[in-house]
């Protein structure tokens, strides 16, 4: 039974880039700012909250292909003993995660969503409470996010899940029997996104996709 704690949704919020020596690379002071703005403005109207920098809670760093409609998970983080605004761009470790990337998805757009913690009041969980509600929403974030995306960027997760595989998930591209296929409709995984060299710009779901998640084309859940 819920507590009435609550991770509530906010953005998507698209991350600004610059260009370094060549590369496209997360340009981190404009992104505190303008992604922080920006949830600020969204909280107070949709949440009725306000400092939204001073919250904690979770958060998803995601690309969209240039032209497409869906936008993808690729990284999950968690924030309890920093607020999110200092952990979500934090220079010592994210540079590394989020450039890598893009490094890889030259011509996806990125985007960010925070997922600020409520308590049962409804304002905002402060730095340093709440580490295992935490805990447990970034770990079932990691189990969403992998079923439509197997690319997810959390290495430790995707290195131990590579070391076997299972069929009908994305483990295995072995989907060839009745009982796999029913097994990947029952747990709902799309296929793993497609790239074209190492640009998303053509990353889409395919029409089986739409199919076994009941989706339009457009990524829409349907009424």
């Amino acid at each position: 039974m819920s507590t009435g704690y609550r991770f509530a949704v906010l953005g998507p919020f698209r991350t600004p880039t610059t260009k370094r020596r060549g590369k496209r690379v997360i340009d981190f002071a404009q992104a505190t700012d303008t992604v922080f703005r920006d949830a600020e403005t969204q909280a107070v109207q949709k949440l009725g909250v306000s400092d939204i920098r001073g919250a904690v809670g979770c958060y998803v760093f995601a690309l969209k292909p240039s032209g497409g409609q869906v936008i993808w998970p690729y990284y999950v983080g968690q924030s309890c003993r920093q607020t999110l605004s200092r952990r979500v761009f934090q220079q010592t470790d994210k540079p590394n995660t989020y450039n890598a990337i893009l490094g890889e998805y030259e011509r996806a757009i990125p985007y960010l969503y925070l997922l600020p913690l409520l308590t049962p009041r409804g304002k905002l969980a402060r730095v340093g409470t709440n580490q295992g509600k935490i805990d447990d929403a970034e770990q079932a974030l990691i189990g969403m996010a992998l079923r439509v995306n197997y690319s997810l960027w959390n290495i430790r997760h995707r290195a131990a899940i590579e070391a076997f595989s299972i069929d009908g998930t994305p483990t295995s591209g072995r989907r060839d029997t009745h009982p796999a296929l029913t097994f990947r409709r029952m747990l709902g995984f799309a296929e793993r996104p497609k790239t074209s060299g190492r640009s998303i710009g053509e990353l889409q779901p395919s029409t089986q996709d739409v199919e076994d998640l009941n989706l339009d084309p457009a990524g829409k859940t349907p009424e």
